[in-house]
């Protein structure tokens, strides 16, 4: 802890900063140490306090109910990357001036960073005397007041219907710091919450009785919840609260956006010699300077920092829900068949405002293409290039789903309770809303229009599902039951999308999907899938044999960046293993074989979640034992041991799972977005009038990575009493 400061000053937060050093080893192995930047400043407290107030009344027939409730929901939630810095360790080049052939672990040892990045504080918005990450938190409430009213009616002895009639409002008076740099760019405010948001929410049900036969059901207008920490983003990223530095010896500009805030002297001092011997737990002061909030150059990290907004039209998630059940008995057994039936009245969604909301042009399958980094800089005001974003929460009325399920029960005279179900599911969604962050939520989106995403099947849909369930009851000591169940589910894999990977000509991803799609977010735009027609594979040597109509659209080419020559230089179009670089018509082969395994309709945009992961089957062992509690009035204490995934506790291969994990992206290949070149054509030259078009360039195919564990992530296979 040397070096560690002893509390919070105007520069500094914690007792100690220990940051995340990220060494690149080689080409293919990274060594990340320390917390993650994620962990730097991650905090979530919720304060709740409420109460109800009932009124029943019975008249006749009619069951009377009246209520008020008031709850009041106060929120801290503190998520900023990069507080404690992050320190990055490359390889030394003729560039960086870092000593000659180093390797990033050599440049760790004598603790010389080729890049730092640092996040905190410029403004004491918690009013506290001090400028630190406490400052960057979300840190609001609301209160939410609801009126509400019912009537069940019991219409006679088989039949009961039911009235209900719910208000609700919302009140705050704290709203996001103001960015006026957001403000003069759209034209309305940042500092929005949902102060005065209203729902009504009427619904009817009923049960009915007919001979041996059960029917219920109901229909209504339910709130989709408070979307809390959605809207928390909008205190925590306002722009105005914390900026981040960026000192980088790899490129000539020291500083993302301006190259004043991150001035010689300091990058010399940071990176032009050992950083001190205690960083990593301290951040150094000339780091902390960097954040003072009288530097003019704050001002243009303000103009460039990422906002995260409300729709002044925003409105709180709600659906439209109707649903049926039916049950009767039967040569002993319990049948029921259960009906769910959704629809999206609002939903929530967002929208990259700085990328734009109209398209700028147009990508060779005819998707949107939207803001480049030169586009989005000149838009927001500063010079050169600019890959933020201004994410807006707004709704959708677009989303639907329908569950239909089947199930059996009966119980022996033996102690056993046998029972089993099958429930068929489809769901499709604008926007799963996968994560917290309005980045990473919007960001994993898969999308051919990242402004209008479509409605598409949701990543959440689970479409078929059989469970079953044995349970023995034995009373062996006394009155006190042991009972053991054994449960079963056999489900459909999660869906998954096929993406391709937006780079560079060097084969880099950095800023490729911006500066090629207008999309800040690489990784998540969906495959085309050409047909051969629109095809074009380059001879290994010599120049092409297109023609000006031949309507290609993709052309694949070697493998770009680092990879691993084919042993002997041979150049030959095999399948190769991942390790080798892919040359264009072995990239085609793997590619072709590849889509004749899935069910895309060629010469078209994939879905989203087209794709699916295997079948996943698991059982689970629960044994319970009732004893006395030895307290008065026969009071029981029950234990239990539960055996979670049992059956890959007996047989390593049972009970595995495997899917393509979280975000459910698929990039199958890399892609460059270019114009045509003239040795696709005969004797490299283009045809007299013939105008280059841009086309899709392909190369290093993979296929889908599967990853596979025992267990539903984070759980393994475990004992849990």
């Amino acid at each position: 802890n040397s070096g560690c400061s002893t509390g919070p000053t105007a520069t500094g937060d914690e007792t100690c900063e220990f940051g995340q050093f990220t060494i690149y080893v080689t080409s293919n192995t990274t060594i990340n140490a320390g917390p993650d930047n994620s962990r730097h400043a991650n905090e979530l407290a919720n304060n709740t306090t409420g109460g109800i107030f009932r009124l029943r009344y019975n008249t006749g027939d009619h069951a009377l109910l009246f209520g008020f409730e008031v709850s009041k929901l106060e929120v801290f939630n503190l998520f900023f990357q990069n507080t404690e810095a992050v320190y990055t360790f490359r390889p030394s080049t003729a560039t960086n001036g870092l000593p000659a052939g180093n390797s990033g672990f050599d440049n760790f040892l004598i603790r010389r960073p080729s890049q730092v990045s640092y996040s905190n504080a410029i403004v004491d918005a918690n009013g506290d005397g001090f400028r630190n990450e406490l400052d960057l938190a979300a840190a609001f409430g609301y209160k939410q007041w609801s009126w509400y009213a019912q009537d069940e009616w019991h219409v006679g002895d088989d039949l009961d219907l039911l009235f209900g009639l719910r208000y609700v409002r919302y009140t705050s008076d704290d709203v996001p710091q103001a960015n006026a740099f957001f403000n003069a760019r759209y034209g309305f405010t940042n500092a929005l919450n949902i102060d005065g948001k209203s729902e009504l929410l009427p619904r009817f049900g009923f049960r009915w009785t007919m001979n041996d036969w059960r029917f219920s059901g109901g229909v209504g207008l339910f709130s989709g919840g408070q979307p809390n920490v959605w809207l928390s983003n909008n205190y925590s990223t306002s722009g105005v609260l914390g900026v981040n530095v960026f000192c980088d010896l790899e490129t000539a500009t020291p500083i993302l956006h301006n190259t004043s805030t991150c001035p010689a002297a300091v990058a010399d001092a940071l990176l032009g010699a050992p950083i001190p011997a205690n960083a990593g737990f301290d951040v150094p002061a000339a780091l902390e300077a960097l954040l003072d909030p009288s530097l003019p150059a704050i001002d243009n990290l303000k103009r460039a920092a990422n906002v995260n907004a409300q729709d002044p039209d925003f409105k709180l998630p709600s659906s439209w829900k109707l649903s049926l059940s039916a049950s009767t008995q039967a040569w002993d057994w319990n049948f029921g068949i259960d009906f769910l039936y959704t629809r999206v009245n609002e939903a929530v969604t967002w929208v990259d405002l700085r990328g734009g909301l109209t398209p700028v042009g147009t990508a060779p399958d005819g998707r949107p293409i939207y803001r480049n980094r030169t586009q989005r800089a000149a838009f927001i005001g500063v010079s050169g290039s600019d890959g933020g974003s201004d994410l807006m929460i707004t709704n959708t009325n677009q989303g639907w789903s329908r569950s239909f399920a089947l199930s059996m029960y009966r119980s022996f005279d033996n102690g056993i309770d046998f029972r089993i179900s099958q429930t068929w599911n489809r769901a499709m969604d604008v926007n799963g809303g996968m994560s917290t962050t309005a980045s990473s939520t919007y960001g994993n989106n898969a999308v051919r229009d990242p402004v209008n995403p479509g409605l598409s099947t949701s990543v959440y849909e689970i479409r078929y599902s059989t469970k079953v369930s044995i349970t023995w009851t034995k009373e062996f000591f006394g009155d006190y039951k042991t009972q053991i169940t054994l449960f079963g589910e056999r489900r459909s894999g999660n869906p998954y999308s096929l993406v391709f990977r937006p780079v560079t000509s060097s084969g880099s991803t950095s800023n490729a999907s911006v500066d090629q799609f207008g999309d800040v977010f690489g990784g998540r735009q969906l495959l085309y899938a050409p047909t051969v027609a629109q095809s074009y594979v380059p001879p290994a040597s010599g120049f092409g044999t297109r023609t000006a109509s031949d309507g290609v659209i993709v052309a694949f080419e070697n493998q770009l960046g680092s990879c691993t020559a084919v042993p002997g230089g041979t150049s030959y179009d095999a399948v190769l293993p991942s390790n080798f670089c892919q040359t264009a018509s072995s990239t085609a082969q793997q590619f072709r074989n590849f889509l004749a395994t899935t069910d895309l309709p060629l010469g078209q945009i994939a879905e989203r979640n087209s794709e699916r992961s295997p079948y996943v089957t698991r059982f689970d062992l629960h044994f319970s034992q009732e004893i006395p509690a030895f307290f008065p009035g026969g009071a029981r204490l029950r234990l239990y041991v539960d055996l979670e995934n049992i059956g890959n506790m007996l047989n390593k291969n049972w009970g595995v799972l495997e899917q393509v994990d979280f975000a459910y992206l698929a990039p199958v290949v890399d892609v460059r977005v270019a114009t045509e070149t003239a040795s696709m054509f005969p004797g490299g030259v283009f045809p007299v009038g013939y105008t280059p078009r841009t086309i899709y360039y392909y190369s290093n195919f993979r296929n889908p990575v599967m990853t596979t564990s025992n267990s539903d992530v984070p759980n393994r296979s475990n004992w849990l009493a």
